[in-house]
């Protein structure tokens, strides 16, 4: 697997994280995501790693989702569907999704998003209802699942990261509170 994994942050939080698995994640004025990221070819350990410490990184951030170059990495991966609670254990092959394309579904309607990427700021973004994804597992095995609702909108969120699309570039910015 060819991971270009990039410099950690330098305005990435300093605080001390009690999770060694946590990694920092990069805000949006990084020019990297807007970037596409490039396919995984390579099943391996290492990519479990990163999975795992971005499931971990997710929970601790108390997101739903999180794209790989959100964490330094430019490949196509993304994590959905983490609980804001933390579950005792987490496990990777629950929330990841390597390499997906979304069927979108439905019509569309408005969300209000937040992004890991852009602390403090709020997205109107329309979004499709449903979506149905295929995707390969950690052990590169072709999977589909549907989705709807907000799973359905982080879905397309996620996927917008790894095309290189921010969220103020698919919505304007409005004040108040995420929904979901």
């Amino acid at each position: 697997m060819t991971e270009r994994t990039l410099p950690a942050p330098v305005d990435a939080p300093m605080t001390v994280r009690q999770n060694p698995r946590y990694r920092p994640i990069y805000l949006d004025t990084y020019p990297f995501l807007r970037e596409r990221c490039m396919e995984v070819k390579i099943f391996d350990e290492r990519l479990r790693k990163i999975a795992e410490a971005m499931v971990h990184t997710c929970a601790e951030e108390r997101g739903i989702g999180l794209a790989a170059n959100q964490v330094g990495v430019r490949l196509r991966i993304i994590v959905v569907g983490v609980t804001r609670r933390k579950p005792p254990a987490l496990t990777p092959d629950a929330y990841v999704f390597v390499n997906p394309e979304l069927k979108y579904r439905g019509k569309k309607v408005m969300h209000t998003e937040g992004c890991l990427s852009s602390p403090g700021r709020h997205f109107a973004i329309s979004r499709y209802q449903r979506v149905n994804v295929i995707y390969q597992d950690l052990d590169g095995l072709p999977q589909r699942c549907s989705a709807s609702g907000i799973i359905a909108a982080c879905f397309q969120h996620e996927v917008d990261h790894l095309e290189g699309i921010l969220p103020a570039s698919r919505g304007r910015t409005v004040p108040g509170r995420v929904i979901g």
